[in-house]
């Protein structure tokens, strides 16, 4: 799949998780994840790869603001015919109290 290389040998801070999915159709790796060190869990963004996680783009914010929003898992999904996207679904820990959900379609369009 992909790599990342931390530069601190581990640092301080909990693993506040993240989670990746492949795409085989469009050839998309996406990671779901914090970008942040320490224990700060917001924002959750998705970020994309076209190299196989050598090198990652977009970021894009999917929910931000205060409280936590942290391990991810995500569900790749299939396109149900060549006009229709692959996509993913993602779950996570919302502020501690629930779970958040969203789906997102066209993936290969956000690492443009």
């Amino acid at each position: 799949m992909g790599s990342a290389v931390r530069e601190d040998r581990g640092g301080e801070g909990e693993e506040l998780g993240s989670e990746q999915a492949w795409l085989p159709r469009s050839k998309v790796l996406v990671l779901a994840h914090n970008p942040v060190f320490g224990s700060q869990r917001t924002p959750l963004q998705l970020s994309v790869s076209l190299d196989n996680g050598k090198t990652w783009m977009c970021g894009c914010e999917v929910v931000r603001g205060t409280g936590e929003y942290s391990y991810p898992s995500i569900v790749p999904w299939p396109s149900s015919s060549d006009l229709s996207p692959e996509g993913i679904s993602v779950v996570f820990t919302y502020r501690r109290l629930s779970i958040g959900f969203l789906s997102v379609s066209a993936l290969p369009a956000l690492a443009t």
